[in-house]
Order: structure tokens, then sequence, then C-alpha cells
């Protein structure tokens, strides 16, 4: 099973081979690609470069876009 397979038995509630793994980690991607915070919450593309730091990283099965924080 996939991680959009697993998302969608979840939201479903179906059974799913584990549990669909979310974890908010938005900070992690600045300390993965070395971006420093204020350009990382600034900057839409180094955001995203993050985002997907952490899902390489952690193997999450999805991402949570920018939080009400970043947009502050």
């Amino acid at each position: 099973m996939n991680s959009i397979e697993r998302v969608g038995a979840t939201l479903a509630g179906e059974a799913t081979d584990r549990r669909a793994l979310l974890l908010i980690l938005s900070i992690y991607g600045s300390k993965l690609t070395n971006c420093p915070l204020r350009e990382f919450y600034r900057d839409p593309a180094a955001y995203a470069d993050g985002q997907s730091a952490i899902l390489d990283t952690f193997e999450l099965d999805f991402a949570v876009g920018p939080l009400a924080l970043a947009y502050e």
C-alpha cells in the first residue's frame, strides 16, 4: 500500500497496512536545507524545498502546507 492509498483508506475508515503518518515538522525543513528561518518562511520555493527534504528524510505519508505561523 502506498501513501495515497493509505491516506485514502484512512479517510474512508478502511483497514490499512499501517497508520498513515503525518508529523508537523515544517521547521525541520529549514535545518535540512540549511536555509535561515526568516528566509524559509518568506520564500515559498524555500519552504517547498524544505517540505520535500522532510518527506525524503522521514518518509511521511503526506506533508502539511504552510501553517498560519508562516503567514504571520
